[in-house]
C-alpha cells in the first residue's frame, strides 16, 4: 500500500481467512530510496510468521527501520506527522505570521526538517495534502483532535481552485521562483493580496541562534508571537503522541522511530518531552488549562527514556521501565552515545570507545563542515584506535554527514593572507585522510545524509 488512509480491514474485506493470514501492508516513504521508515502493519487475522519474515528481510537486505504498527487510521508516522503540520499551518494563520515567519520556527529550530509547514505543503503538493486531511478526518474518531486543526483554510481552497498548488508545474504555491532556473527570484504569496512579493531572506528576531543551537527548547523562552506559535505546535503535538499511548501503539519507541526515521526529526516526541522536562511540560499544560494524557501523567517525576545499569530503557504503560534492545545487527549511535562518554573532545568533535573494541569519531560542528579542530582530534582518534581497538567508524546522527571543508576557515587564511598557514591546513589534512587509508586498522566512513568533498 502507498496510502496509510486505506485500513488494512477494508484491503482484505471478503477475502478468506486464509488469505487474510498471509496479508500485510509494507507502507513505505517517499523517496523510498532515501527514507529509512518502513511501516509493517498486521491485520487482525495477520500470522506472526510474515510479519516477522517481512521485519527480517526489509530491516537486513533493505536497510529500512521498521515499525510495526496496529491497523489504526494513519498508521503512525502519518497520525503524528500530518496533526504537526496541520497545527504548525492554523496557528501560522491564526497568529497572522507570514511564510517565512512561520517556516523559521517550525523548521531547523524546532528539530524538524528546514521546508518547514508552507514549504512542506508546496513540496508535497497543496492539493494533495487537502486530500490526505480529507481522508484522515473521514477515518478517525469523533473525538480526536485531530478535528480540531482540519477545517479547510479559505485562502487554500482559493489556491486550488485557480490553480497554485505548490511545487508542481503549477502557477507556484505558498512560494515560487519567477525565473524557474534561479533560485535568487524566490517570491512568497502575499495572503492579504493574493499575489507574489519579493521573498523576505531576513530571520524572525529569536532569543537564540537557530543556526547555532539544536537546542529546540529554547524557542520557549520567547515570550512573543514567535514563542506563542512554537508552544503551540509543541504542546499539542508531543500531548497527542502521548494520547496515542497503548491505543494506537504500546511502545513509545515505535512512535518516537517513526518520526524520526519517516518525518526527519531529530528528535521524536517523547525525547522531546523529556528534553523539556517532563514535570515542566505537564505544569505548562495544566496552566493553560490543556488536557495531560494519562500515559504522559505517569511520567510525572520521572522521564520517558533513563539510563539504568549501564542499558537505555524506556518507560511502559504499565509504570515499569524496559531495555530498548535493536534486532541483531543493529546500532544506532544516537541510542549508544546516551551511554558513553568521550574518550576525546574538542567543540566541533568527539571520539568514543564502542563495545571495548571499535573507535567512533563523531563530527558536531555546523553542517558538520571540517576544520583544523576536526582534523586534529581525528588524527588523534586514528593513533589512539591503532593502539587499543580493532578498527574506526566515522559516522554522526546529524541531518548531514558533511558538507566537507569549512570555507570560512579557508577564506580567514586567505584575507589574512597567511599561505603558510593554508599550506599548512591542507598539507595537515591531506596526512589525515592518508593515516586513514594506510592505518593498520579497518577504516569505516559511514555517512548518510550530504556529503560533500570541497
Amino acid at each position: 500500500s502507498n496510502t496509510s488512509t486505506i485500513p488494512i480491514e477494508l484491503l482484505v474485506q471478503d477475502m478468506s481467512k486464509d488469505f487474510q493470514s498471509e496479508f500485510a501492508i509494507t507502507h513505505f516513504f517517499n523517496p523510498v530510496r532515501y527514507m529509512h521508515l518502513l511501516e509493517i502493519v498486521r491485520g487482525e487475522h495477520t500470522c506472526q510468521e510474515v510479519i516477522e519474515c517481512l521485519e527480517k528481510f526489509n530491516e537486513s537486505r533493505m536497510g529500512k527501520g521498521i515499525v510495526i504498527c496496529n491497523d489504526t487510521p494513519g498508521f503512525l508516522a502519518n497520525r503524528v506527522g500530518v496533526f504537526a503540520i496541520q497545527t504548525a499551518l492554523h496557528t501560522a494563520f491564526r497568529l497572522g505570521l507570514t511564510p517565512e515567519e512561520a517556516d523559521a520556527i517550525f523548521g531547523r529550530p524546532m528539530g524538524v526538517p528546514k521546508t518547514g509547514v508552507f514549504g512542506l505543503y508546496d513540496l508535497i503538493g497543496i492539493d494533495l495534502m487537502n486530500d490526505v486531511v480529507k481522508s484522515l478526518v473521514s477515518i478517525l474518531p469523533n473525538d480526536d483532535s485531530f478535528h480540531n486543526i482540519s477545517a479547510e483554510i479559505p485562502l487554500m481552497k482559493r489556491m486550488i481552485e485557480e490553480g497554485y498548488l505548490g511545487n508542481k508545474v503549477t502557477k507556484g504555491g505558498f512560494y515560487r521562483l519567477k525565473i524557474p532556473e534561479d533560485a535568487t527570484s524566490k517570491q512568497t504569496l502575499d495572503f492579504d493580496r493574493f499575489s507574489y512579493r519579493a521573498f523576505n531572506a531576513s530571520k524572525p528576531q529569536l532569543v537564540i541562534d537557530t543556526e547555532q543551537s539544536s537546542d529546540f527548547t529554547q524557542l520557549l523562552k520567547y515570550d512573543g508571537r514567535y514563542g506563542e506559535y512554537a508552544w503551540e505546535i509543541l504542546s499539542n503535538t508531543l500531548s497527542y503522541a502521548a494520547a496515542l499511548i497503548p491505543e494506537v501503539n504500546t511502545s513509545l519507541v515505535a512512535v518516537d522511530d517513526a518520526m524520526k526515521l519517516g518525518y526527519n526529526w531529530l528528535q521524536g516526541p517523547f525525547e522531546m518531552i523529556d528534553a523539556i522536562g517532563t514535570d515542566r511540560f505537564i505544569t505548562r499544560l495544566e496552566h493553560v488549562n490543556h488536557n495531560v494524557p494519562p500515559f504522559l501523567r505517569s511520567a510525572a517525576g520521572r522521564s520517558f527514556y533513563r539510563i539504568y545499569n549501564g542499558d537505555l530503557q524506556y518507560l511502559c504503560p504499565d509504570s515499569s521501565y524496559q531495555t530498548l534492545k535493536r534486532p541483531s545487527g543493529v546500532i544506532r549511535f544516537n541510542e549508544e552515545r546516551r551511554k558513553l562518554k568521550p574518550l576525546l573532545e574538542n567543540k566541533v568533535a568527539s571520539y568514543f570507545g564502542l563495545f571495548r573494541d571499535i573507535g567512533l569519531v563523531e563530527f558536531h560542528s555546523k553542517a558538520n563542515t571540517l576544520n583544523a579542530d576536526s582534523m586534529e582530534l581525528l588524527a588523534d582518534a586514528i593513533q589512539h584506535s591503532v593502539k587499543n581497538f580493532k578498527g574506526l567508524v566515522i559516522h554522526n546522527d546529524g541531518q548531514h554527514f558533511s558538507c566537507g571543508v569549512n570555507l570560512e576557515s579557508v577564506s580567514n587564511f586567505i584575507t589574512k593572507e597567511d599561505w603558510d598557514g593554508l599550506d599548512s591546513f591542507l598539507d595537515n589534512f591531506q596526512q589525515t585522510v592518508l593515516s586513514m587509508k594506510h592505518a593498520p586498522i579497518p577504516v569505516v566512513a559511514a555517512p548518510s545524509g550530504l556529503c560533500l568533498g570541497g
